[in-house]
């Protein structure tokens, strides 16, 4: 039976990947052990916005390129799509202690958020 996998990349990232070893998951291997035998691989389409780099993490659009570049150099049909971006939110919060000598109630600060 042909298959086709629709993987949403932020939320496999954020939700799962982050701050785990196993950032470079073997999507196909992952595919290919969670289906039945009968089923073929047609299309593996990855869904994801591209991320900005904050002045705190300048390499971070690098690292996300670079991810991606590895994954459509390793898995033949896997196919990316970057429709969605990141929207910069201006919200009000409070600064921790580590941010900071002292929190700042109120502060404004940029979140980026997914759409």
């Amino acid at each position: 039976m042909r298959t086709a996998i629709y993987v949403d990349g932020l939320n496999l990232f954020y939700g799962a990947l982050k701050g785990t070893a196993y950032k470079w998951l073997d999507l196909n291997l992952l595919c290919r052990n969670i289906l039945q035998a009968h089923h073929k691989i047609n299309s593996i389409v990855y869904c994801t916005a591209m991320v900005w780099s904050p002045p705190t993490d300048p390499k971070k659009t690098a690292r996300q390129r670079i991810h991606l570049k590895a994954l459509q150099a390793h898995i033949p049909h896997f196919k990316l799509v970057d429709k969605g971006y990141f929207k910069r939110m201006i919200r009000k919060s409070n600064l921790a202690k580590s941010q900071l000598p002292s929190p700042i109630p109120g502060t404004r600060i940029r979140k980026p958020e997914s759409w």
